[in-house]
């Protein structure tokens, strides 16, 4: 049996949580998260179904599309742990001693980066005209620079609130662009961001990968 069902895969978890309205009564919450094992470097997971399953969540309007493109990725604890160690490859930040940071310029450049991830995980994204301490412009977001209602084309007293609450949200899907850097800055940067120190709970810091970009 064990053996079996290591052939097929979970592609939903249903989370309820219970909130005490009174002595003898609870009010329930109830989530349901589509999972799906993302294929990542050479992790390619195959699994059986069976058509009687598939007939009976089309019927019960299971999402396909969503579970696919939107489901939460996962991989065995083994396969996780392997994939880790495949990340000191060439023209990627490398195992070692840290690098002992001395002078004040690599310092404010440390705190600044930090300052600079740290309110983009909050949701404020910092203005084209903030600068890190090698002199280049820190990131924009995707949506534009000026303000949300700049963007919106009205003052504040005129904003829409229902416009307002959707800037805000893009702003906080944006993504980051940090600036360019030189190789060393570049170290300082694989090593910081690695680390939980962004002042979010829980968040274990970044993991780190050197990607070419075609124009």
């Amino acid at each position: 049996m064990a053996e079996s069902s290591k052939s097929y895969i979970i592609t939903q978890y249903g989370l309820s949580c219970f909130e005490p309205t009174g002595p003898d009564s609870y009010q329930a919450r109830t989530f349901n998260f589509y999972l799906f094992p993302q294929p990542h470097g050479a992790y390619n997971r195959r699994f059986l179904c069976d058509a009687s399953s598939l007939v009976f969540l089309s019927e019960h309007g299971f999402d396909f599309n969503k579970c696919i493109s939107q489901g939460v990725p996962y991989m065995p604890v083994r396969t996780r742990d392997f994939q880790l160690l495949q990340v000191n490859r060439s023209g990627e930040p490398r195992g070692g001693e840290p690098v002992v940071v001395t002078t004040d310029n690599d310092k404010a450049f440390i705190a600044d980066l930090i300052q600079l991830v740290t309110d983009w995980l909050a949701g404020n994204m910092p203005s084209s005209s903030s600068m890190l301490p090698n002199g280049c412009a820190a990131a924009t977001s995707a949506a534009g620079s000026g303000t949300d209602d700049e963007r919106m084309g009205t003052s504040a007293d005129e904003a829409d609130p229902v416009a307002v609450a959707a800037a805000q949200q893009e702003q906080q899907h944006a993504e980051l662009e940090l600036p360019m850097m030189n190789s060393y800055q570049r170290l300082l940067a694989y090593q910081e961001l690695s680390k939980a120190q962004f002042g979010v709970e829980g968040h274990p810091g970044f993991w780190m990968k050197k990607v070419g970009i075609c124009c």
